[in-house]
């Protein structure tokens, strides 16, 4: 019996088929591995969007519980505040380490430094965390210290500005062209005119050229014709500014004499050369004028360390060099608690003082110049042969660009007049205006004459008063109109010197015929034209 029970227990199987008694093995396990994402690349996307100023893609990287707490608008408005507060005008960074804490958790530590145009770069170790949640991509858990580490707890920046006083400019013998004034004291004389209020006939002579010395008037500047239009009225007439010290001189004497009203009062002062009211000022469109910020431009400014009341230049040598002009702005960058009190420093710069500029413009010259076009519309330069220097550039008609400085007396509605007319009075003609160069031109053909080889400086043509040599067309030199004879046969030189029409139009069609129909404009391009010169306010390249 034994026997058989026995062979019975060992036919006894389990339910998985193995022996019974016999304890089943399981499979090997198969193990299976995926690494949590690199937190590097998410925060490194969060940080360039911050670079370029771009909340969208920032906010878009947040965890949903940060965004849920904070709404897009309060999100953006805090990092703004921040810039604006410190004006950092640019951020850099570099991720230093990156830790993964937990397949849910990881932390990014990076150094950034945040430029501020007033107290110069502050530079953070920092911190960010990152979440993620059922298997999605790193998001950034969000706190204001990603900012800055000073920021914990609602801390505020808060930033104090000293601003230098703007530079002056100067033309090339070191007379003033644009001035600061001294501190709380005037520089500035507006005066007005009521004709009635004048005393007997010798007053008004002597009162007139008084005025014409005072506004450095040509001595046959027809300033009686200006005032015979205004003679015998009560009108309350402008007649511009002048420099306080000049004022101070003949002051007295003018009062004594009835009519003249003044004020005087500190600003930016721009020297005149005329009478005539708001054409005043030497070389106003190469000098340029200054004004206060626009509000549409205010949050580009202050980025800048612009505090928002102050002056910047417009066009001209104001703009052109407003960096060198203003100087570097100084201050403190001072860190406020969540109500508003001192805790203390972070960041702070002395001012750098501004660099007065001096340009190669004769004041007296630019004077001469202005009064020659003056009533004209069109534009006068003068450079000097050897080296090209500007010596003098008048654009008419003209402005008064003391218009534009808070404090003048005289700014009002005529300012916006001003800007509004037809003539377009503050566009500098000498470098904006395109106009043909006329018998200039005569120049570069008579150059792409003589490089072609097939001219020479003696080689003759005669100089009548048509060119027929287009089939349909005739030509005409200049000599035509004025009804004098024509200049018969010339050399090349003699037709430069004549400046004989057909000469030239007779180059530009041998020229053609003999294969080289661009040598003129590539001559032409030669010489310059049609690039910008580079003069230092900009001008239009031309064509």
């Amino acid at each position: 019996m034994l026997g058989l029970v026995l062979l019975a227990a060992g036919c006894v199987r389990t339910t998985d088929g193995a022996p019974a008694g016999v304890t089943p093995s399981l499979p090997e396990p198969a193990l299976t591995t995926e690494a949590a994402p690199d937190p590097d690349h998410v925060a490194r996307q969060f940080l360039e969007a911050w670079k370029a100023g771009d909340y969208e893609s920032m906010y878009a990287l947040l965890s949903p519980l940060t965004k849920d707490a904070l709404p897009f608008d309060d999100f953006v408005g805090r990092y703004q505040d921040v810039m604006r507060a410190g004006a950092f005008r640019s951020v850099e960074y570099a991720i230093v380490s990156s830790l993964v804490q937990s397949p849910q958790r990881a932390e990014v530590r990076f150094r950034v430094t945040l430029d501020s145009a007033v107290v110069g770069p502050i530079t953070r170790e920092n911190r960010m965390d990152l979440t993620r949640d059922r298997g999605e991509a790193w998001r950034v858990a969000w706190a204001e210290t990603a900012i800055l580490p000073d920021l914990e707890g609602g801390r505020q920046l808060s930033l104090s500005t000293i601003t230098p006083t703007r530079a002056n400019i100067y033309d090339r013998d070191g007379d003033a062209l644009a001035a600061e004034p001294s501190a709380d004291q005037a520089n500035v004389a507006a005066l007005w005119l009521v004709p009635n209020e004048i005393g007997d006939e010798e007053a008004e002579e002597s009162l007139l050229t008084n005025l014409r010395r005072l506004f450095d008037l040509a001595s046959t500047d027809p300033i009686l014709e200006r005032y015979d239009a205004i003679r015998n009225t009560n009108f309350f007439v402008p007649l511009g500014e002048v420099p306080y010290e000049e004022y101070q001189r003949v002051g007295g004497l003018l009062a004594s004499l009835g009519g003249i009203y003044a004020r005087t009062y500190g600003a930016r002062y721009y020297y005149g050369t005329g009478l005539t009211p708001f054409a005043g000022g030497v070389a106003p469109h190469a000098v340029g004028y200054v004004s206060q910020i626009q509000e549409q431009e205010l949050e580009a400014r202050r980025a800048q360390g612009y505090q928002g009341d102050e002056y910047v230049g417009r066009i001209g040598v104001e703009a052109a060099f407003e960096q060198e002009l203003r100087g570097v702005p100084g201050g403190t960058l001072s860190l406020l608690d969540s109500e508003g009190n001192y805790i203390g420093a972070l960041e702070q710069r002395d001012p750098q003082p501004p660099y007065a500029i001096y340009t190669t413009l004769d004041r007296g010259l630019q004077a001469v110049a202005q009064r020659a076009i003056e009533g004209f519309a069109g534009a006068v330069v003068v450079l000097e042969r050897d080296t090209g220097a500007v010596l003098a550039m008048a654009s008419s008609p003209g402005f008064d660009p003391n218009l534009f400085v808070g404090g003048n007396p005289l700014l009002g509605n005529e300012t916006l007049q001003m800007l509004n007319q037809a003539d377009q009075p503050y566009v500098n003609r000498a470098t904006s205006g395109l106009y043909p160069p006329g018998s200039t031109f005569k120049m570069i053909t008579m150059a792409a004459a003589l490089e072609s080889g097939f001219f020479e400086p003696d080689t003759v043509y005669y100089c009548g008063l048509t060119f027929e040599d287009l089939p349909g067309i005739t030509l005409y030199d200049w000599r035509y109109e004025k009804e004098l004879p024509a200049s018969g046969e010339l050399t090349l030189q003699g037709g430069l010197e004549r400046s004989c029409n057909p000469w030239f139009y007779h180059i530009g069609l041998e020229l053609y015929k003999r294969g080289l129909p661009s040598a003129i404009p590539d001559m032409a391009r030669g010489f310059g034209l049609g690039q910008a010169t580079g003069i230092e306010i900009g001008d239009e390249a031309g064509q």
